[in-house]
């Protein structure tokens, strides 16, 4: 997991075999932050296109996302981006597993921002 900052969350899913996917969290409610992927991960391909993005994040599924450009996520947002550019015919044939995996990873990440908010609250109580 990579924290570009105070409040944007990304999380690098790389397994060989499967499709990489990345998840970008704007965790800040109020302002828009923004981000440029090959500032911060080196493994990434060159472009990366939208699996779904959240209703205010304005981006839509199948968009193509240049790593080198900057991202502006609105309050709250939360896109899934993977480097497999799959067609019609393939998009509906997922591997069980893969999306099997991507839950559970999601479920890392949340936990993860559970803990970091704990250590934070901590650190303002002592």
């Amino acid at each position: 997991m990579d924290i570009f900052n105070d409040t944007v969350f990304v999380l690098n899913r790389f397994l060989p075999g499967y499709e990489n996917y990345t998840l970008i969290i704007n965790m800040d409610t109020n302002y828009t932050q923004n981000v440029r992927l090959s500032d911060q991960i080196s493994n990434l391909n060159d472009s990366l296109v939208v699996v779904v993005g959240s209703e205010n994040s304005n981006f839509n599924p199948g968009n193509l996302i240049s790593t080198a450009e900057w991202l502006a996520l609105s309050p709250g947002a939360t896109i899934v981006l993977t480097d497999s550019i799959s067609t019609d015919e393939t998009a509906t044939e997922s591997k069980p597993s893969t999306s099997s995996q991507l839950y559970i990873t999601l479920k890392v990440v949340l936990l993860c921002l559970c803990f970091t908010n704990i250590c934070s609250l901590r650190a303002h109580i002592l």
